[in-house]
């Protein structure tokens, strides 16, 4: 009898065997046993025997993972012929979503910018002056640049079409 013990070993299925009367082998056995037990339990919660819970609805849980919520208590009407997302809110909001957004803009936001002069484009450095002829093609903005371009000694080689400094 010696290295047997009558408890348990732990993380095994909870039988108590006499240990000590059983050879080798048969503990061998035992054991395996015991862990094709665990593995036909898993094959029967996850396998097609599992899927008979699910049909006869006995989980809640599960039925809700599995077959997902009624619509209709969410506030949705699924017989209307509108888009049904432009009106769901999410899950947990009481009341559907408004279409119109509720606030209100100050008034310096309907204000209009003053125009841009051409004046202006002196005081620009080189780098805006680029962007503007370059991000802005068949505008006026473009020729306005060029010419500022050409003002403060740049040449644009039109084969190339790169600005040259002279």
């Amino acid at each position: 009898m010696r290295g047997h013990s009558n408890k348990p070993e732990p993380n095994r299925a909870s039988r108590v065997v006499d240990v000590g009367l059983a050879s080798r082998a048969t503990r061998v056995r035992l054991t395996s046993t015991i862990k094709g037990n665990a593995d036909a339990e898993n094959q029967t919660k996850y396998g097609l025997l599992g899927l008979l819970d699910v049909i006869r609805m006995t989980n809640a849980d599960l039925n809700t993972l599995a077959l997902g919520s009624d619509l209709t208590t969410l506030g949705l009407n699924l017989n209307s012929s509108e888009c049904l997302y432009s009106t769901f809110a999410s899950p947990w909001a009481e009341a559907p979503i408004t279409r119109e957004p509720q606030f209100s803009l100050p008034l310096c936001y309907y204000m209009q910018p003053p125009p841009l002069k051409t004046s202006h484009l002196s005081k620009f450095q080189l780098e805006t002056l680029f962007y503007i002829f370059y991000a802005m093609p068949k505008d006026v903005l473009q020729a306005y640049a060029a010419q500022e371009l050409y003002n403060r000694e740049w040449q644009y080689h039109q084969d190339l079409k790169l600005w040259q400094y002279i």
